[in-house]
């Protein structure tokens, strides 16, 4: 099987553990992931935000960040919202600003 499929598999099991609130077995599907994309990582994020794990959500954000890795728009889309409901607006306020340069 080729690795990008094991990605797509592992990404749309992130999604469905997230979605029905089981996200400890997400992060541990991720962790465990051998190839991990944007959407691997979009996956997770949105997971943890989603699962009242916003500051994890937000540390692993900024982790993917720093690490050089090309985010897209989906990344933005589930981290902006949770700065503002956390009193992060700083964060936010950058987030946005990078989301009008590079987007």
């Amino acid at each position: 099987m080729r690795y990008d499929a094991c990605t797509a598999v592992g990404n749309a099991l992130i999604v469905f553990c997230s979605k029905c609130s089981r996200i400890e077995s997400a992060a541990q599907l991720f962790d465990e992931m051998l190839e991990k994309d944007v959407v691997s990582w979009n996956s997770i994020i949105s997971g943890r935000v989603s699962n009242d794990l916003s500051l994890k959500g937000i540390e692993l954000f900024v982790e993917v960040w720093f690490s050089g890795m090309n985010l897209d728009l989906a990344t933005l889309v589930s981290v902006v919202p949770t700065c503002g409901e956390m009193g992060l607006s700083k964060l936010g306020q950058t987030l946005n600003g990078f989301n009008k340069i590079v987007f």
